[in-house]
């Protein structure tokens, strides 16, 4: 549980470009290559994880203003699932809101 202040959306959004090696443009767009549905999978994981974002407004930043918010819920659903599964996900989510959560400190 977080106390005090959250990343923000494009700090969120800028980790999980440079883990996965994807563009802003690509996330936010509509590119439905793998690699990047499946970043976006764990953007829309981290932004709903450690800012508490409603899947409405997840769903908005993504550039999704059309979408029913049960796809977002659905990429939410998708990550936790890998995470219980396979442990290098897990390492990974967790590298990601460490570092997240460490930069939120510092600049707070």
């Amino acid at each position: 549980k977080m106390i005090g202040k959250r990343p923000t959306q494009q700090a969120i959004l800028e980790v999980v470009c440079r883990t996965f090696d994807v563009t802003q443009e690509q996330m936010q767009g509509v590119d439905k290559r793998r690699a990047v549905a499946e970043s976006r999978h764990v953007l829309a994981y981290l932004l709903h994880k450690l800012r508490h974002d409603s899947y409405a407004d997840i769903a908005k930043f993504l550039g999704r203003n059309g979408e029913n918010h049960s796809s977002i819920m659905h990429s939410v659903r998708v990550v936790e699932n890998w995470a219980v599964v396979d442990r290098e996900t897990r390492s990974m989510l967790k590298e990601m809101e460490d570092t997240l959560l460490a930069s939120v400190t510092i600049s707070s």
